[in-house]
């Protein structure tokens, strides 16, 4: 289910009240869920200090990254695209300080095992079709189910201060839209939401101290976004 996250506590705020700052549809909730169980460093390393071969994080980089580099020797790569099938062969004598470098890092997203590392690189597709691709694979390895993971997970201290309110889905450029600045001044939204007729205590909705979460009980109706006129 997409989120609009919204200002309405009654406390000095750069924005007005009702004012959307965020708007996730559920691709990009999605999309979220997927980073974090995709991530390199919820891999571990093999003797070689290189991530593991056929990973959650491997197998999320080949759907979705566009190159692919493997090391052939030790000085040539092949480049592949992933989209293309294109293969192009690049030389650089610096592979190896380039490597060794690379790994130093606890965050690196070197595969493979020394002589013979791959890695990914490119722009990053995060098309429904792809994330659909691998979370079959996360739901297999890991043993969930997607659809539990069609909301986001707020903390505590967010819940205090915005309020997350379910709505049906809308497009990307709907949810860019909806987040738009008025002359590109940065707090000052189109778009505001008027929830007194769809939220039943108001006072503990406006209160900084009180955590509210409706997300599970009640669906905005989109028709209830209004754009604001500036003079």
């Amino acid at each position: 289910m997409a989120e609009l996250i919204l200002d309405v506590k009654t406390v000095p705020s750069k924005y007005e009240y009702g004012d959307i700052i965020h708007a996730l549809n559920d691709r990009s909730i999605l999309q979220s869920w997927t980073e974090q169980f995709c991530h390199v460093k919820k891999v571990g390393f093999n003797s070689d200090g290189l991530r593991l071969h056929g990973s959650l994080a491997d197998y999320f980089q080949n759907t979705c990254y566009n190159f692919k580099f493997e090391r052939i020797n030790r000085t040539e790569i092949k480049k592949t695209n992933l989209k293309t099938h294109a293969v192009e062969i690049i030389e650089n004598i610096y592979l190896d300080l380039y490597l060794q470098r690379r790994k130093q890092h606890s965050s690196h997203n070197i595969f493979g095992q020394n002589g013979l590392e791959y890695w990914y690189g490119g722009h990053v597709d995060y098309s429904q079709k792809n994330l659909d691709i691998v979370w079959e694979k996360i739901e297999s390895d890991l043993q969930l189910a997607k659809s539990d993971y069609m909301m986001t997970q707020p903390n505590p201290r967010q819940l205090q201060k915005y309020l997350f309110l379910s709505v049906n889905d809308f497009s990307d450029v709907r949810g860019f839209d909806l987040v738009s600045h008025y002359s590109n001044i940065k707090y000052r939204k189109w778009y505001v939401v008027g929830i007194e007729d769809i939220v039943d205590n108001m006072d503990k909705v406006q209160n900084i101290h009180e955590i509210v979460d409706i997300r599970k009980i009640k669906t905005f109706n989109q028709a209830k976004i209004t754009k604001r006129k500036f003079l």
